[in-house]
C-alpha cells in the first residue's frame, strides 16, 4: 500500500517505540489498527454503493436505448389502425381536423 520495505518498517517501529514507549505501544498499535480497519470498511462501503449506482444508471441507459430502438422500428413500420376511428368522438374530431373533414364540414 505504501511501498514500505523491511528497513522502513523497522525504522518506523523503532521510532514508535522511542516516542510512545514500550508500555503504551501495544495500545496505540491496536487503536491504529482499529481506526485503519474502520476507514477501510467505510471506503469499501462507499465504493460498493457507487458501483450499485453506476450499475443502476447503466441499466436505465440500456432500457432507454431499447425504447428508442423500438420507437424507431415502430416509426419505420407503422401498424395499421385497428377498429373504427369514429367509435371515439374525440379521436374522430381530431382525425377530422387533421384531414380537413370535421363532422360533415369540409375545409
Amino acid at each position: 500500500m505504501f511501498n514500505l520495505g523491511l528497513p522502513e518498517i523497522a525504522l518506523v517501529a523503532a521510532l514508535a517505540l522511542l516516542v510512545i514507549g514500550p508500555k503504551r505501544l501495544p495500545e496505540v498499535a491496536r487503536t491504529l489498527g482499529k481506526t485503519l480497519g474502520g476507514l477501510k470498511r467505510a471506503f469499501e462501503d462507499a465504493t460498493g454503493e457507487l458501483r450499485q449506482e453506476i450499475n443502476r444508471g447503466t441499466e436505465e441507459i440500456r432500457k432507454a436505448g431499447e425504447e428508442v430502438r423500438n420507437a424507431a422500428k415502430a416509426a419505420e413500420n407503422p401498424a395499421p389502425p385497428s377498429g373504427n376511428v369514429t367509435a371515439d368522438p374525440d379521436l374522430a374530431q381530431f382525425v377530422g381536423e387533421v384531414t380537413g373533414d370535421v363532422k360533415g364540414t369540409k375545409s
